[in-house]
């Protein structure tokens, strides 16, 4: 994987009618595709999931704050 490769978070809301809430669909890139980190309600939660996939994903060389 080379560090080009490496997109640090894209989230998409979406609202949601049934609750009439927005929802964050969060992703990481990896080797040039997205993987889906799921939906969450909060932007805090949203974060967690992408610290823990981008020391997963990238280890040393993860960008995370």
């Amino acid at each position: 994987m080379l560090k080009a490769d490496i997109e640090l978070i894209r989230s998409i809301f979406n609202y949601v009618p049934e609750t009439g809430m927005f929802v964050r669909l969060t992703m990481i890139r990896v080797d040039g595709k997205y993987k889906s980190l799921g939906y969450f309600k909060e932007a805090e939660s949203a974060h967690a999931a992408y610290v823990d996939a981008a020391r997963k994903y990238y280890g040393e060389f993860a960008r995370v704050q």
